[in-house]
């Protein structure tokens, strides 16, 4: 899999469905609108097409933390994927500026 000139292996076929990524996940602790990286990542992975819209994903909840790539017994790169998804909707919808700012909060230190 290649995307903007970065290769990264995609081995979403390599997911077993053990659902260990989900229980380690902090988002999908605390809200019910994210069912978790397996199914933001691997699952949705399998199904997508170049061509079709990631509008309908709710994968912007997904924060990055990396949390399921450590735990996942299958190397799953499940946070790529989840970014590579998220960069896709980004293309799509554009750049939310405001979004970015609340997510950088660590730039703004030396404004204080």
């Amino acid at each position: 899999m290649k995307e903007k000139g970065v290769a990264i292996p995609d081995r979403s076929d390599q997911c077993i469905k053990c659902g260990i990524c989900t229980g380690y996940c902090p988002v999908a602790r605390v809200t019910g609108e994210f069912l978790g990286p397996k199914q933001a990542g691997p699952d949705v992975q399998r199904f997508r097409r170049p061509q079709d819209s990631s509008e309908d994903l709710w994968i912007g909840l997904c924060i990055g933390c990396g949390m399921c790539d450590l735990v996942c017994p299958s190397g799953v790169n499940i946070s790529e994927l989840n970014l590579m998804a998220k960069a896709k909707a980004s293309d799509e919808k554009g750049f939310n500026l405001r979004n970015w700012l609340l997510g950088h909060t660590h730039l703004f230190g030396g404004f204080a």
